[in-house]
């Protein structure tokens, strides 16, 4: 065979003796034991700690309104309710709803406590 000199642009066919195929199966071999072997994460480690740490963030909130909440408790009512406890409020000239509330409680708490007297006389 002639050899031509080789140009930059063209691309050769490439004619491969039987130690440069063994080589190559070798090769190959080896990729593939190393492609199987390694283990495949979705998410690089950089991206689950970000996602940790904003998931620490709504926790420590959530902390916190459950803290408060123990102090002074929510409480959710309707809006015919809440239109009741605002009539109240003003008929009483009580500064807040927590007024309005604590001062029912009480009164359903006597209610209670007689009920009881009673049934039990």
């Amino acid at each position: 065979m002639i050899d031509y000199p080789h140009h930059p642009f063209v691309d050769y066919p490439l004619i491969n003796k039987p130690n440069e195929l063994n080589q190559n199966n070798e090769q190959l071999l080896l990729i593939r034991e190393l492609l199987e072997n390694i283990e495949i994460h979705p998410i690089s480690p950089i991206k689950k700690e970000k996602e940790i740490a904003d998931n620490k963030k709504p926790k420590s909130l959530n902390n916190e309104l459950k803290k408060s909440e123990q102090k002074y408790p929510k409480i959710r009512v309707s809006l015919e309710v809440f239109n009741q406890l605002k009539q109240i409020q003003k008929q009483k000239n009580y500064k807040s709803f927590c007024e309005v509330v604590s001062k029912l409680l009480e009164l359903y708490e006597e209610r209670d406590v007689s009920s009881l007297s009673k049934s039990i006389d």
